[in-house]
């Protein structure tokens, strides 16, 4: 909010561009290794699904507070489960 519309369009490129980097470099990394059956990637993929859990009930205890948009997301998650396209996701976020 200091730095206005620039500063954020700076400061979102500075911290997004280095991760986009690490992860396109570890995907050819891991692309040019036949590692898909390591055990290590199996614990990696295990661990990201316990973060994003995490999140979600984080998210959920605060973003969902009561009864109506508790309904809300309910029936948005019923949705996207149910018919499952990229349009479907824009579509929930926009409603």
């Amino acid at each position: 909010m200091r730095a206005g519309v620039l500063g954020g369009i700076v400061s979102f490129l500075g911290f997004t561009i280095p991760s986009v980097l690490a992860l396109i470099i570890f995907a050819l990394i891991l692309n040019g290794f036949d590692v898909s059956d390591a055990g290590w990637v199996h614990g990696l993929k295990i661990v990201a699904v316990a973060v994003v859990a995490h999140a979600i009930l984080g998210m959920a205890q605060k973003l969902t507070p009561d009864l109506k948009r508790k309904a809300i997301a309910l029936l948005a998650l019923i949705v996207t489960l149910l018919w499952q396209t990229a349009f479907t996701q824009v579509g929930i976020i926009l409603l």
